[in-house]
């Protein structure tokens, strides 16, 4: 099982080889604790858990926002998604007067 934990305490990639629906059981979603619960899920499951580097997610247009900063000014964040760095740059102004 692969987690991307989030900076806001929950995670923003899940991965598996085959469907795990009690990673999602007894999970207080919205919460700075979701990431901990399903890694207790994880735990209770006997399933080996990789974390991948912490990294914020987009679940504000604010969200959104600082992505597209951090495109724009971090190599780093741009090589860990090119093509939605490029689709964003692309569209930016489009997306500054949706979100603004």
């Amino acid at each position: 099982m692969v987690l991307g934990p989030s900076e806001d305490g929950g995670f923003y990639l899940a991965g598996v080889r085959e469907p795990v629906c009690e990673l999602y059981r007894n999970v207080a979603w919205s919460t700075s604790s979701v990431m901990a619960q399903a890694a207790a899920n994880i735990a209770a499951l006997k399933l080996r858990l990789i974390q991948l580097p912490p990294l914020h997610d987009v679940d504000t247009p604010a969200d959104l926002l600082r992505l597209g900063h951090d495109f724009a000014t971090n190599s780093k964040t741009r090589s860990l998604a090119p093509m939605t760095a490029q689709w964003m740059a692309s569209h930016d102004t489009e997306l500054r007067r949706a979100i603004v």
